[in-house]
C-alpha cells in the first residue's frame, strides 16, 4: 500500500506537460470576471447526504449531477460537452452549425478560456446562450 504523501510525490514526478499557462493580462483578467460571470457554471459540491448513503457508485470520486435543463433554454433537447477547448474556436463552430444542441466547455487553462471568452463578449449572438464553460481541475 502507497502512503497518500508518496502517492503525491509520485504524481508530482510523473506529471507531463505544462500546470500554469502564462499571466493574464489586464484585459484577459478583465473579460475572465465579466465573461465567467455569464458563461462560467461552477459544479456543485457533492452532498454529504449523497456521500453518507452510498448513492455514488464504484470508481465515482466525488462526482456530482449537473441540471443541464435548468442550464439551457427549453428547446435544447441534446448536448455537446468538449474537454480541453483550448481558445474555444471548435466550441463556437460546433454552436453555429448546430443551434439545437446545447454545449458545455470544459478548459483547464485560464489563457484558453480568457481568449474564448474575449471572442464571446465581442460578437452578440443567441448562439452564445447555448454554451457554458467551465474551469477544469
Amino acid at each position: 500500500m502507497i502512503s497518500e504523501e508518496r502517492r503525491a510525490r509520485l504524481n508530482e514526478r510523473q506529471f507531463f506537460g505544462r500546470r500554469k499557462g502564462p499571466a493574464l493580462s489586464p484585459r484577459q483578467q478583465d473579460v475572465m470576471v465579466r465573461g465567467y460571470a455569464r458563461y462560467g457554471i461552477d459544479l456543485p459540491e457533492k452532498s454529504s447526504a449523497a456521500s453518507a448513503s452510498g448513492a455514488s457508485g464504484p470508481g465515482d470520486q466525488g462526482a456530482v449531477a449537473l441540471d443541464l435543463s435548468a442550464l439551457f433554454p427549453a428547446g435544447i433537447k441534446s448536448f455537446g460537452l468538449e474537454i480541453g477547448f483550448g481558445k474555444g474556436e471548435h466550441l463556437a463552430h460546433q454552436a453555429r452549425t448546430r443551434p439545437v444542441m446545447g454545449f458545455i466547455g470544459c478548459e483547464p487553462f485560464l489563457n484558453g478560456m480568457a481568449a474564448c471568452l474575449m471572442c464571446f463578449c465581442a460578437r452578440i449572438s443567441p448562439m452564445f446562450g447555448c454554451i457554458w464553460m467551465m474551469r477544469g481541475r
